[in-house]
């Protein structure tokens, strides 16, 4: 079986004051920074569901470097992404600090421990072209593809934060600027625990050289 539309809050914890720590590092295993989650709000109504995420990033000297919320609703099994974000770092964040709505397929992940409906090897959605239009009209609308889906295996994993049972995930992703032009090309690895989120990301060039991982250091769930 595979999670609809309507569950996409399943990905990440959505019980108030569950907090989560997570460390990005480079392919020799440099720190590049940190990331503290914690879910500070939540609701429930007739229409779907919102979790909002209070985050913090810090550089290697352990400065906050970025800070915000995100808030992360569904509602009739569409997705809407508003984040805020405290500083000012470029392009990327500019795009992070806006109003995001996500346009296109949401994509399905299975739930691969249901005993009473075994995962059977296919994604009802398996590729996605996604498309991130923002308020700030100033920046360009950007494309992503998601495409190459598979589901590699279910797997138990252990990082700082302990000991989880994963479903391993892997995919290729494409982004396309305004107009249209390829400026990045990936593959990505992802591990994650139902309830919990992801435990575990690996990105990967063109030559299937790891670029950058990011893993779970510390949870703690309420």
């Amino acid at each position: 079986s595979a999670f609809a539309q309507d569950d996409c809050n399943y990905l990440f914890p959505n019980t108030k004051g569950t907090t989560m720590t997570t460390q990005c590092y480079d392919a020799q295993n440099h720190l590049m920074g940190t990331t503290t989650y914690m879910v500070s709000d939540e609701n429930q109504n007739a229409l779907g569901s919102s979790t909002e995420i209070a985050y913090s990033v810090k550089d290697t000297m352990g400065n906050i470097v970025n800070a915000g919320t995100i808030e992360n609703t569904c509602e009739d099994g569409d997705i809407f992404i508003k984040t805020t974000s405290k500083a000012e770092m470029g392009d990327v964040t500019r795009m992070l600090s806006s109003n995001i709505n996500l346009l296109g397929s949401y994509l399905d992940y299975p739930n691969t421990y249901d005993p009473m409906n075994p995962f059977d090897g296919s994604f009802n959605q398996g590729e996605a072209d996604l498309t991130l239009k923002l308020k700030d009209k100033s920046i360009k609308p950007v494309r992503v593809r998601i495409y190459d889906r598979n589901f590699e295996k279910n797997e138990p994993i252990t990082t700082p934060a302990g000991t989880f049972d994963t479903s391993k995930i892997s995919f290729m992703v494409e982004v396309y600027d305004g107009n249209d032009k390829t400026t990045k090309k990936y593959k990505t690895v992802e591990w994650y625990s139902l309830g919990k989120g992801f435990i575990r990301s690996e990105s990967y060039d063109d030559n299937n050289q790891l670029t950058n991982y990011t893993v779970l250091t510390a949870m703690n769930e309420k």
